[in-house]
């Protein structure tokens, strides 16, 4: 009994396989038939349409009394019309950008010819320079620790350049009317002698017996600023930031020390290292001690 319920079990499933492959069959077969009737169809639309165009063109070329070859000859001819407007617009983008480029060549080469050649101009419009009557008087006008040169650069508002230029002061500003404010106050100040009586008989100041200047270079005075900023936070102030006033400065010091006869501290050592607080202090002690005849 189970064998034969088995074998209907399987001959049902075959002849549902075999009605499936039927309906599959019928279902290509319908398929096939439409595509053959879609075939059909665009050939047919593709001979109608090429009817529909021939028809134009014939139509278009009987409107115009133009046949194809004069037609194409007259669209060859409105593209070629088109392309030049189209490069004569380019040309003119191209010559704009280019004169754009040469003007500012231009304007960059003016700018270094007059960087190159107004140093000199520069130099006689803004700077004056006094004579003096001897190298002595410089040391006069920086005055103790350049107390004189900074009030006159002060009062007048100009720069008061003091180097080895023999014989010779330059003032430099670019108020024309303050330099030779300046200029004039100089002259007469040297003339009536005052630079040398201004500290000790006009301020009644005692002169000094023993004037000690300690020298630091500007680089290794601006990394002790540096240090001192990290360290503190402190803003620096306008003349610390400025390395070309701390060099002027040096050198003026420098100058006075040499015709004031200070006594220079040299407050760095070999290695171009700053000294201690310690080690300026000894030599501070031991010069002091030297003019007091301590020692």
């Amino acid at each position: 009994r189970d064998r034969r319920n088995e074998l209907q079990r399987t001959d049902r499933r075959l002849v549902q396989r075999e009605d499936a492959l039927d309906k599959k069959t019928e279902s290509l077969e319908s398929r096939e038939r439409s595509l053959e009737d879609r075939q059909k169809n665009i050939a047919r639309l593709e001979s109608e349409a090429q009817a529909l165009h021939d028809r134009q063109q014939g139509e278009l070329e009987r409107i115009s009394n133009l046949t194809s070859e004069e037609a194409r000859d007259i669209i060859m001819d409105r593209v070629k019309k088109e392309a030049y407007h189209d490069a004569a617009v380019m040309l003119r983008e191209i010559e704009s950008h280019a004169k754009e480029e040469a003007d500012k060549k231009a304007r960059n080469i003016v700018s270094l010819a007059i960087q190159k050649c107004a140093a000199d101009h520069v130099a006689e419009t803004t700077v004056s320079v006094v004579a003096l009557p001897n190298d002595d008087m410089k040391g006069r006008i920086i005055g103790r620790e350049g107390r004189n040169i900074r009030t006159l650069e002060t009062a007048t508002g100009v720069d008061l350049i003091i180097d080895d230029t023999p014989e010779a002061v330059i003032i430099s500003g670019f108020d024309s009317v303050r330099r030779e404010v300046a200029r004039i106050a100089l002259e007469k100040l040297i003339m009536d002698g005052r630079l040398c009586s201004f500290e000790y008989e006009l301020l009644q100041l005692p002169r000094p017996d023993l004037v000690l200047y300690l020298e630091l270079p500007p680089d290794i005075a601006h990394t002790w600023i540096d240090r001192r900023t990290a360290q503190t936070g402190q803003v620096q102030d306008i003349h610390e930031t400025d390395a070309h006033h701390l060099e002027r400065s040096y050198q003026a010091a420098l100058f006075a020390a040499n015709y004031l006869d200070w006594k220079r501290i040299c407050c760095y050592t070999e290695q171009h290292a700053a000294c201690s607080v310690e080690q300026i202090a000894q030599k501070v002690w031991d010069e002091t001690a030297r003019a007091l005849h301590l020692q």
